[in-house]
């Protein structure tokens, strides 16, 4: 039996739906003001370095910086995170190839993997599967990229060879302690 809603109720969830919906768009314009930000100070301090990425008179900045803006304006601002910003701006030149869907915290993950396709593979699966840090995290450690493309390149020569079965996931059974490659019979004694 279906209830039927009253128009006061009905006005009820119209404004809750309204306040749901400035709500996201609030923390999506907070986080996108956020990102760019720490994009431009990491911008102007690898300017000041002369776009080194490592200079003696640079650390005396981050510093320092750290220190007045710590006081100013709290905890986000300690080395470790300035430190952060300049090397955020290192991995993302391009102020418009800074995906926006994502936050600070997944940023601060993405910008430890070296290899800047691996990064654009971790950026696109965090927006595409609207992953958290945690899982992010995750793919990251667990080394998804290269597994994908060492399973990738595998298979492509398999196909040449052998007509092989493979799986059509990645999984990732990192607590059987196997090597990267590995063979069905490892996997079953394992």
């Amino acid at each position: 039996m279906t209830k039927l809603i009253t128009k006061e109720e009905a006005v009820i969830n119209e404004v809750i739906s309204i306040n749901e919906k400035s709500k996201k768009k609030v923390v999506s314009y907070v986080n996108t003001t956020l990102l760019f930000t720490y994009w431009n100070i990491g911008k102007l301090i690898v300017e000041y370095q002369g776009g080194k990425e490592r200079a003696k008179y640079g650390d005396k900045l981050i510093e320092r910086l750290s220190m007045e803006l710590t006081n100013r304006y709290g905890n986000n601002f300690k080395i470790r995170n300035i430190r952060n910003m300049r090397q955020f701006y290192y991995c993302f030149p391009i102020r418009h190839s800074v995906n926006a869907e994502l936050s600070w915290t997944h940023y601060k993950h993405i910008i430890t993997v070296k290899n800047p396709l691996a990064r654009d593979y971790y950026i696109n699966e965090a927006v595409s599967r609207q992953l958290s840090v945690r899982e992010l995290d995750r793919l990251i450690k667990t080394n998804t990229y290269e597994r994908e493309k060492s399973n990738q390149i595998t298979y492509e020569e398999d196909k040449k060879n052998v007509d092989v079965s493979i799986l059509k996931e990645l999984y990732i059974l990192d607590f059987l302690g196997l090597k990267l490659n590995y063979k069905e019979k490892d996997l079953e004694q394992s």
